[in-house]
C-alpha cells in the first residue's frame, strides 16, 4: 500500500497563524503517525510543516500556496506513490518561484521543471537518471520520483517517509478543522440528487 499525502511547510510565521489561514485548529494531541486528516509540526529547520493525509488536498492548490505566501515562503508537496506521482514547488510573494513534478504515467525518466528551482535539482536529477539506467530492466523501479521530494527536503529538512532524529521530534500535533471558518480544508460532502 502506498502513501497519498499532501504537504506544506512555511518560514517565519507561526504555527497559529497557518492554523488561521488553513482553518485549522490545535487539538493539543499529538501522535507519531500521520494518519489524521490534517497534522502538524515545527521540523529542525525551523519550518512549520502541516501535512494532509490526502494527495490532492486543497492547501497545496496555487490558490492556497498563493495566499500562504504573501507572508511567508511555502515549500509544498504531494505526493501519490499509488501511481508514482509527486510534485514540490515554492512560491513567495503570490508567486510561484518553481514546481518539479513527476508523473510515472509519462515514462520513468519524466521530470517537469518550471520557473527557477534550487541548483541542487540537477545533481539530484542526473544522479536518479544514472540509477534508472542501471536498473531500467527492474518492473516498478523509478529513481526520478524521488527528485521533486529530494528537492523539497533539501529545503525545509522534511522528506514523509524519513524519520526526524529524536523521539521528541517524531510527534505531530493532530489539527481539527474549524468547522466555523470558511476554509477550502472542509470535506467535500456527497450530494445525492
Amino acid at each position: 500500500m502506498g502513501v497519498s499525502i499532501s504537504w506544506l511547510a512555511v518560514s517565519d510565521i507561526e504555527p497559529e497563524a497557518i492554523h488561521k489561514q488553513l482553518g485549522l485548529l490545535s487539538s493539543r494531541e499529538f501522535d507519531a503517525d500521520i494518519k489524521y486528516p490534517f497534522a502538524g509540526r515545527v521540523l529542525p529547520s525551523g519550518w512549520y510543516l502541516v501535512v494532509a493525509n490526502r494527495c490532492d488536498s486543497p492547501m497545496v492548490r496555487d490558490d492556497m500556496l498563493s495566499s500562504l505566501s504573501m507572508s511567508a515562503r511555502v515549500v509544498a508537496a504531494s505526493v501519490e506513490e499509488h501511481v508514482m506521482y509527486c510534485f514540490s514547488t515554492c512560491w513567495l510573494n503570490g508567486k510561484q518561484e518553481w514546481r518539479v513534478q513527476h508523473e510515472a504515467e509519462k515514462g520513468t525518466t519524466h521530470l517537469e521543471v518550471s520557473g527557477v528551482p534550487p541548483e541542487e535539482l540537477e545533481t539530484l536529477r542526473q544522479g536518479a537518471l544514472a540509477r534508472q539506467l542501471c536498473h531500467d530492466d527492474e518492473i516498478g523501479v523509478d529513481y526520478v520520483f524521488d527528485v521533486p521530494l529530494e528537492l523539497a527536503k533539501r529545503v525545509v529538512g522534511f522528506r514523509h517517509d524519513e524519520s526526524a532524529p529524536g523521539p521528541e521530534l517524531e510527534f505531530f500535533e493532530i489539527l481539527k478543522v474549524d468547522e466555523r471558518a470558511e476554509t477550502p480544508l472542509k470535506r467535500e460532502r456527497w450530494k445525492f440528487w
